[in-house]
């Protein structure tokens, strides 16, 4: 996880795609970065989406203008509103960084997962998902520190997009709530995700996959509210009548690729 950063923002596509003739883009692609960023700063200054996310990438990289991280956050976040789904990512990315803008994981996830509703390029929806289960890992531990972004790298695209189709995020059916079951004893804590409805889908996908060590044990999911990062919702298996128990199942999940915590289930009635 902690190579994120690196891998989002070191994405390269291999050729710029095809899009009407653009003075801007043709300068760009000689290398003359002060006169495309002219010429998009004109179409920005209009409300171009493309145009605000092209001129975004070069403040972030230093091409052609200062290298300025908050306005490129600025531009980033204009386009973003605007549906380019990239310019989400690269919005989603800084915020995980804390580049540009306040160090938000919950804005990174929430950015990140509409990035994902519009992306079609496979490595930018895999950097769109690489954020996301990034902003949730750490949600869950409010100790984590932040991720830098490395100095002189690119934004997620290094070339200029046209802007894709407003995105439509998908409607999930409502959730069939996981059980939380009121007991005492001891529990493995599996993951923490920002949703219950995603935790629940969480306990789905790994029951599947280690059905024979998770199988017979109850999920429940126990929501913590974090101060200035909200609620986070752990996902855990159990009850265990005791520590030990619980410690040898968790050993056999680990061996078999898992993650797991041995935690303390909170009493009756809680």
């Amino acid at each position: 996880m902690k190579r994120i950063l690196v891998m989002a923002l070191g994405i390269i596509l291999l050729s710029p795609p095809a899009m009407a003739q653009d003075p801007a883009l043709d300068a760009w692609r000689a290398g003359n970065y002060e006169k495309a960023a002219e010429l998009w700063r004109g179409l920005a200054a209009t409300g171009n989406a493309t145009a605000r996310f092209n001129l975004a990438g070069l403040y972030q990289t230093g091409q052609g203008v200062a290298r300025d991280s908050a306005m490129a956050a600025q531009l980033y976040r204009l386009s973003a509103d605007q549906g380019h789904a990239t310019a989400q990512l690269d919005l989603a990315i800084l915020y995980a960084a804390g580049t540009g803008v306040g160090r938000d994981l919950r804005e990174a996830y929430r950015w990140a997962e509409k990035a994902l509703a519009g992306l079609r390029e496979a490595p930018l929806r895999a950097a769109a998902r690489q954020v996301m289960e990034y902003a949730t890992a750490h949600l869950a531990d409010p100790r984590a520190p932040a991720l830098p972004a490395p100095e002189g790298t690119a934004p997620a695209t290094a070339n200029p997009q046209p802007a894709p189709a407003a995105p439509t995020l998908a409607v999930a059916p409502p959730p069939t709530a996981v059980p939380t079951p009121a007991r005492a004893g001891w529990r493995l804590q599996l993951a923490a995700y920002l949703a219950r409805p995603v935790a629940e889908r969480g306990w789905r996908a790994l029951s599947k996959k280690y059905g024979d060590i998770l199988g017979g044990l109850e999920p429940a999911t126990e929501a913590v509210d974090i101060a200035g990062r909200g609620t986070v919702y752990r996902l855990q298996a159990g009850p265990f009548a005791s520590r030990a128990g619980a410690a040898e199942k968790c050993a056999e999940l680990k061996a078999a690729g898992g993650e797991c915590l041995v935690v303390r289930a909170p009493a009756a009635g809680r």
